[in-house]
């Protein structure tokens, strides 16, 4: 069975951007901006946050935290072994949904014996 670490090198960098991008792209929801009014918080062409939110440039990680502030985040950077559970943290609008969906029966119920798990 292959290893994630025969992935490319380009696999992880895609992951990793283009949750950033949605990430963006969910706070400039959140708080009901515009690209053009991100554009002017960051100091940028609506041109240039079009090309970082369709994924068709590169961007530095000072780039990254100055977007989220400008969107109201705070940029979190995290490196764990590929063998290491990966722990998610959902907004409130996600935790709804999946509540929901947990009811419908559509969604498998919490672990209750699960490290971290709630009631």
């Amino acid at each position: 069975m292959p290893s994630r670490q025969d992935e490319p090198l380009e696999y992880w960098v895609d992951a990793a951007t283009f949750g950033f991008e949605d990430d963006l792209e969910r706070l400039l929801e959140r708080r009901g901006m515009s690209r053009a009014e991100l554009a002017r918080e960051y100091g940028s062409s609506t041109a240039f946050i079009s090309k970082v939110l369709n994924g068709s440039t590169n961007y530095t990680l000072k780039t990254m935290a100055r977007l989220g502030r400008a969107v109201g985040g705070v940029l979190q950077v995290r490196l764990v072994h590929e063998d290491d559970e990966v722990v998610r943290v959902l907004s409130l609008e996600e935790a709804e949904l999946l509540d929901s969906l947990r009811e419908e029966g559509r969604a498998a119920p919490v672990d209750s014996g699960a490290a971290g798990a709630v009631e």
